[in-house]
């Protein structure tokens, strides 16, 4: 009996040896090695670096970081973190392909030379909440590490990248949009695009507020709507860029917030439905959209579910030449492409480009057309982005219905290849 208990104690030694030895060893290697992470293996996202380092500041400070890590940073303000894993890896492949394309051209490694804003891993936990921190976060890493180091070229030339975020149901050629033919970005169908619930977007300015913002270029504040908006983009660079989504209009995003500077927007009324065609709003309640362009199923007036005209009434404190500027506002669309893509726009005597005008008033993309109600004007907007490239949306039902990330690829670029950066 008493040998038994003894093997009994021995066995249990052992045992504890056994099961407290290998962590002891794994902690103190760590402290040696910070890198080095318990189970982590190929889904560590430092084992992925690719050695290629971009030079950020942080709190008046620089330090370099790997483009990997770089990637990371970026994606998580350009696209939702829930979306299906193949579209998030598709994103990592369009990003690290246009910063590395981006840092080619300019010669440069400094990311406030490049497009994107890379958002640190403080603002991600902001952006976030730290309660879905770790989970979004870890979600961005497997996207990256999944297609570390895979860029897209054409012709063994780094592609220029675009997506954006929601199509009109139809990407754009770039021949319309960038004024050039460019082989890889042709318009495709993209027709589920139509059930976001960004698709369309209405806006309503009274003229006080068309006067505030155009002719003053003031925003107090009180023309902003709270509407139901998912995740929007902010240009940066320049105009040429803004329009190439994927490239210049990157976002802080939350997956429950509103981002932007959009005014007076309103949400689609529920049950809406949108046709095949673009620049197209039946506004009445359960209205369909149907497929002739720039219509707006409503008279003149006729209150729209969800939309709120706010904005300043004439009053003493203005003198009588303002009151006498905003009678004479006046706004309408001088140029549109064959799909509803705004060229040129006057405004209060003022000439813009469908970009310039876009950004001026918060508008998500440059298909919209302009209409008169009795309290201002109301603007119908489909889409949100730059429409080329990659439709982020419409990837996602893509890969829910099982595509993978290089179906997304080839369907939405024409005769690309997806490559390893560098080659060993």
């Amino acid at each position: 009996m008493k040998k038994l208990r003894t093997g009994i104690k021995e066995f249990l030694i052992l045992l504890i040896i056994m099961l407290v030895f290998p962590a002891v060893s794994c902690f103190v290697y760590h402290m040696i090695d910070p890198s080095f992470t318990i189970g982590a293996g190929d889904y560590f996202l430092e084992n992925h670096y690719m050695g290629k380092y971009v030079l950020i500041e942080v709190g008046g400070l620089y330090k370099n970081i790997d483009v990997e890590e770089y990637v990371v940073g970026v994606m998580a303000g350009v696209i939702p973190a829930d979306y299906n894993m193949q579209v998030l890896m598709t994103q990592a492949v369009l990003i690290r392909t246009n910063v590395l394309k981006e840092m080619e051209e300019k010669n440069t490694k400094d990311a406030a030379d490049l497009s994107y804003e890379y958002l640190t891993k403080e603002e991600r936990k902001k952006l976030w909440g730290r309660k879905r921190y770790d989970r979004n976060e870890s979600m961005m890493e497997r996207a990256v590490v999944n297609t570390a180091g895979k860029v897209l070229r054409k012709e063994n030339n780094l592609i220029m990248a675009m997506y954006h975020q929601v199509s009109i149901g139809k990407t754009a050629d770039a021949s319309e949009i960038l004024g050039e033919d460019i082989s890889y970005l042709k318009s495709v169908d993209s027709s589920k695009d139509v059930e976001a619930k960004d698709y369309m977007n209405i806006f309503v300015f009274s003229p006080e507020d068309l006067y505030n913002i155009i002719i003053k270029g003031e925003d107090d504040g009180d023309m902003h709507t709270e509407g139901t908006h998912s995740e929007s983009e902010q240009t940066k660079g320049t105009p040429e860029e803004a329009q190439a989504g994927g490239v210049q209009n990157q976002a802080e995003q939350t997956e429950d917030a509103q981002v932007g500077e959009s005014r007076e927007q309103v949400g689609q009324s529920e049950g809406a439905q949108a046709g095949e065609a673009q620049n197209q709003a039946g506004q009445s309640e359960g209205a369909q959209v149907g497929e002739a362009q720039n219509q707006a199923g409503q008279s003149e007036g006729a209150e729209t579910e969800g939309i709120k005209i706010s904005g300043k009434q004439t009053d003493d404190s203005m003198d009588d030449e303002d009151k006498a500027l905003i009678k004479q506002m006046d706004i309408h669309v001088d140029e549109s492409t064959e799909n509803g893509f705004v060229k040129t726009v006057t405004a209060c005597g003022n000439t813009y480009t469908g970009e310039e005008f876009a950004a001026l008033l918060g508008l998500p993309s440059t298909n919209f057309y302009v209409e008169e109600v009795s309290d201002g004007i109301r603007i119908v907007c489909l889409g949100k982005g730059s429409c080329l490239g990659v439709s982020q949306y419409g990837a996602n039902v893509m890969a829910d219905n099982g595509s993978s990330m290089e179906d997304i690829i080839n369907y939405y670029y024409d005769g690309v290849s997806l490559e390893q950066a560098f080659p060993d």
